[in-house]
């Protein structure tokens, strides 16, 4: 029986960059929650970039930050900051090779260099400019995670560096960088763990890479129909394109609501 459910964000419950729930969604959430069901965003948003989400609709919990850190209830449940040698990788990088990051802090984000690669990411998931403070502030902070904004063909410029880092990629414009071994299933785990249930009791939804490895954990685990190829494959199901809300069909496919 399935008792929880994490819901990636951009590309899975609205288009990417979505500020706001489609009302059919809406109401099918509010449906599933009057049967018991615990309901989880598992984004790689920081808690600050789902306002609008949120005023829709406010979930039981959330594991930002690609499940570096998760909350119930308002209340935290885990936390895995990135270690310094692999910020230090990061500054380090960014200093010598000029590219900008996002970093993410609990409660705040800033970024080291404003350039056209932030000012796009920026516009495309509706997010207010951050401050720009010095790349040596992240040595001195605790980070959840970097958005560092390198194209695939670039991406080497931090790779080659990194050894301490975990790094995901959902997006052609930028990849995350995390804690070694860090990533949605790990967050979504110590949700599991922090409410008693298991695996075999949670269904995760997602369309990009970085949302594999909560839908190979989960019992069930759905990729819209707009995933690539390599995210479907890691799936049990695979719905319609977010555009057509997927989500919905797959809630009726496998009877959690009519």
């Amino acid at each position: 029986m399935i008792k929880a459910i994490f819901f990636d964000i951009d590309g899975t419950l609205v288009p990417s960059g979505g500020q706001h729930l489609p009302i059919e969604t809406l109401a099918a959430l509010r449906t599933l929650r009057t049967k018991g069901i615990r309901l989880f965003a598992a984004t790689g948003r920081h808690i600050s970039m789902l306002d609008g989400i949120r005023q829709d609709f406010e979930f039981d919990g959330y594991a930002t930050m690609n499940g570096q850190h998760c909350t119930f209830a308002g209340l935290p449940v885990a936390r895995n900051p990135i270690p310094p040698e692999g910020v230090r990788e990061i500054v380090a990088a960014a200093g010598a090779e000029q590219f900008s990051c996002i970093f993410l802090e609990a409660e705040e984000l800033w970024t080291n260099m404003s350039n056209d690669a932030a000012h796009a990411f920026l516009e495309e998931f509706n997010v207010a400019t951050p401050p720009t403070m010095p790349l040596e502030r992240a040595l001195e902070r605790e980070i959840y995670q970097v958005i560092v904004l390198l194209s695939p063909e670039r991406e080497h410029l931090l790779l080659d560096r990194a050894t301490h880092l975990t790094t995901t990629r959902w997006h052609p414009g930028f990849l995350d960088a995390l804690a070694p071994g860090g990533g949605k299933a790990s967050g979504v785990q110590s949700i599991l763990d922090h409410l008693g249930l298991t695996a075999d009791e949670a269904m995760a939804f997602g369309d990009g890479g970085n949302d594999i490895s909560m839908l190979k954990l989960a019992r069930i685990g759905v990729a819209t129909g707009n995933a690539g190829d390599h995210v479907k494959a890691a799936a049990d199901y695979v719905c319609s394109p977010v555009e057509q809300q997927g989500v919905l069909e797959a809630f009726r496919h496998f009877g959690l609501i009519e």
